[in-house]
């Protein structure tokens, strides 16, 4: 009898001997001699405890999992290649009977060659998305190894081999981990197999031992993964089908390293994941350890963490899709600092504040579907009251539509806040539609604060009258630089039809700047009006109100019948405060303004078509460098 021992030895420690033969008396069972046909050799390898191996069955100390019992495991193969030619390969196949034991037998056919490459593979494996058949169960890890340039079977080393990555989440309770069907991990590196998301999905669902702590086991590829200190995961452990689908953790890793041929445990403490996703509860919810929302579940318990005496500092970690939404409350639970991240919230069908006083940057809500039968309505935030305060940086509304009566803008319904607020590089491409005063592309209504680098590129569109491309009305003082709106402003009654490309209404007390804003768009109306007034910056202005225009332009489009209240600068002006300096207009009857008070044409250019660029630069005091493009009709920088 013939035969050859294989020995594969991982840090001095596993021993896999093989044994080949031909002859019968070898054959240690009866699926064995099935297995074996003409030309075919039969390969058992035993395991030795001193490597983590796919099937362990874990004990566990102080709740980790340490020492595994080593088994074969289904799909488990040992492929033999030439070195010279590794297109040149047979694969031997464990035996089924083998599955769940240390000693495994495999059948295939022999290679001859010079020198040998030998591997334990698995077919189809997949680093990514991983199977595990239930909690704690570890028979779906696979185990691959290789050795290469081999001299013959004799004696084989292998000289890499994967580790298992083990990790122990507590859960918010047993009733809970008892229903989660999946998790999803997502690394800020790519410390899984050169990718950054691992997912672990449970074959069956369930809760071993009712602890409400789940075990879950992937294989790691061969050799060591460096982990830089400051790499953050993201997990979501799913429960499809619940209520409560997702529970989020989000955790930040020391450095450490994945290493080749050893157990790698991560704990997860998702009790709290309910409400929130922090790594640590000190100083929650501070400036330095803000809460950390990763799932819409979180961002619904924002309200009940609000605190009256303090602000409370919020921070988003994930993209979010919500439905059938409840507003985020401030009005009477206090302060908010809310950091988007750059993440985006999808699907709002109700504003995602309803009064906001605070701080939000740094956000985007794209495919927000709004319908309300009331009044003060914004995809943000209904409204800021009088005493409160807001201040909104790099906020972006994308693909939204909003329906509501009056006083309503793309981004925030209206703003009375005593206080300064600002809205600093913001913008919102919102279809907006009311049935009263005030719709606007950005904001229905402002007292106070300053309006910097924000942009309307949605339609506005009322049934009464005063509608904007940017803010519907002004009745504090208020600065608008930089800024500017392109949607189409309609109105649909056969009423007095008031549209500013940029305001459309300031109040006697108003004391209003614009500077460094354009509007180009279409205003119009689909009935006949008895009076329309069209201005490309102001719509309609107050007696008693203060209004400066500088370096702005309208290059806009309008409805061809009853144009004679159209102004390239505004439409019915009724301030004797109204001043403008470097306007440039185009205006079909060569306007500055439609009705009522005259505006002074001195320092300004009025033109009926041409570049908005050259003109500008004739009047001169316009930044080309800092501002604005060199473009024919200038955009800003």
């Amino acid at each position: 009898m013939k035969k050859i021992n294989y020995v594969i030895a991982a840090l001095s420690a596993l021993a896999i001997v093989f044994s080949c033969a031909k002859e019968k008396d070898t054959v240690v069972n009866e699926e064995v001699a099935a297995q074996e046909t003409a030309g075919q050799i039969t390969i058992s390898a035993t395991i030795s405890d001193a490597l983590t191996k796919v099937g362990f069955a874990p004990t566990y100390s102080s709740g980790k999992p340490t020492e595994m019992a080593l088994t074969w495991a289904t799909d488990d193969q040992i492929r033999v290649y030439n070195h010279a030619d590794r297109s040149e390969y047979q694969d031997f196949t464990l035996v089924p009977a083998d599955n769940g034991k240390k000693e495994g037998h495999f059948t295939g056919t022999p290679i001859s060659a010079s020198s040998y490459d030998v591997e334990v593979i698995n077919s189809a494996f997949d680093y990514a998305h991983q199977t595990q058949p239930s909690d704690g169960n570890t028979t779906g890890l696979k185990y691959l190894a290789s050795a290469t340039d081999i001299a013959d079977y004799d004696d084989i080393t292998f000289t890499s081999f994967s580790s298992v990555l083990a990790i122990t989440a507590k859960m918010p309770s047993s009733d809970v981990a008892a229903k989660i069907k999946s998790v999803d991990i997502t690394a800020s590196d790519n410390i899984f197999n050169g990718g950054n998301t691992l997912t672990i999905t449970l074959g069956t669902i369930g809760d071993a031992g009712a602890d409400g702590i789940l075990h879950l086991f992937a294989t790691l590829p061969q050799g060591n993964q460096a982990i830089a200190a400051g790499t953050t995961l993201l997990v979501h452990f799913n429960a499809p089908g619940e209520t409560h689908n997702v529970y989020t953790r989000f955790i930040e890793l020391p450095a450490t390293t994945f290493t080749n041929n050893k157990l790698n445990t991560i704990n997860i403490n998702a009790t709290n994941s309910a409400s929130y996703a922090n790594a640590s509860t000190t100083n929650i919810g501070k400036s330095t350890n803000p809460y950390l929302i990763g799932d819409k579940f979180q961002l619904a318990a924002i309200s009940d963490e609000l605190s009256t005496t303090e602000t409370m500092y919020f921070k988003l970690v994930d993209d979010i899709t919500v439905s059938s939404w409840k507003n985020i409350d401030c009005d009477s639970k206090g302060t908010i600092d809310l950091d988007g991240n750059g993440k985006d919230i999808t699907g709002l069908d109700a504003p995602l504040f309803s009064f906001l006083d605070g701080r939000v940057s740094n956000l985007t809500l794209s495919d927000a579907e709004i319908s309300a039968s009331g009044s003060y309505y914004g995809v943000l935030a209904r409204a800021v009251t009088e005493e409160k305060s807001c201040d909104l940086s790099n906020v972006s509304v994308i693909n939204g539509s909003l329906t509501a009566v009056g006083v309503i803008g793309g981004l925030v319904g209206r703003i009375d806040s005593s206080s300064d607020c600002t809205l600093t590089n913001c913008s919102a491409d919102v279809d907006v539609t009311g049935t009263a005063y005030y719709v606007a592309g950005l904001v229905g209504r402002i007292t106070k604060g300053t309006v910097s680098h924000c942009s309307a590129t949605g339609n506005a569109s009322t049934s009464t009258h005063y509608a904007s491309g940017l803010i519907g009305q002004v009745n504090g003082t208020v600065t608008v630089e930089k800024c500017y709106a392109t949607g189409n402003i309609i109105t649909t009654a056969n009423s007095t039809a008031n549209h500013g490309g940029i305001v459309a209404h300031t109040v006697a007390a108003a004391n209003l700047t614009v500077q460094n804003c354009y509007y180009t768009g279409h205003m119009g109306t689909d009935t006949f009006k008895t009076r329309r007034w069209c201005g490309g910056i102001l719509g309609a202005t107050t007696a008693g109100s203060t209004i400066s225009v500088t370096n702005c332009y309208s290059n806009f489009t309008i409805d061809s019948a009853n144009i004679n209240l159209e102004g390239a600068l505004v439409g019915n002006n009724q301030s004797t405060g109204l001043t403008c300096s470097g306007f440039v207009g185009w205006s079909t009857l060569a306007n500055l303004r439609g009705a009522n008070t005259a505006v002074s044409a001195d320092g300004n250019y009025l033109g009926t078509e041409g570049s908005i660029y050259s003109q500008a630069v004739a009047l001169g005091g316009w930044d080309f460098v800092n501002v604005w493009t060199t473009d024919a009709t200038p955009v800003l920088r």
